[in-house]
């Protein structure tokens, strides 16, 4: 006597093979272009300066986006600072936003500093 469990079975076997090939493709492909993905050779201040401002929005609870200037252009190099200014803090105390770059692919730590 045949039971319904062996047909039902095999109906599997081609979906789960299905996912396991889309599988290795998306892994052999999807990391082969993340390792070849150029990074940055320049940081562009109006992005970073926008990083900043939420940044700082958010730290200090503010309703309003302060004003961050940063320099137009910085060039990508690990362990690079330099600094940006700040307006529109609403208590008087840093008014710069000292900026490191943490590698060469545009990573940042930054934090404010008095002057």
């Amino acid at each position: 006597m045949a039971t319904a469990a062996g047909p039902r079975r095999n109906r599997f076997v081609p979906g789960v093979i299905a996912l396991a090939a889309l599988l290795a493709i998306g892994i052999i492909f999807g990391a082969g272009a993340d390792l070849t993905h150029p990074s940055p050779h320049s940081l562009s201040g109006r992005d970073i300066s926008s990083q900043i401002e939420l940044g700082i929005q958010t730290e200090k609870g503010l309703t309003n986006l302060p004003t961050v200037t940063c320099p137009s252009s910085e060039p990508v190099k690990a362990g690079l600072s330099f600094e940006c200014s700040v307006t529109g803090l609403p208590r008087a105390g840093a008014s710069n936003v000292e900026v490191t770059e943490m590698d060469g692919r545009g990573h940042l730590r930054w934090q404010l500093v008095s002057p």
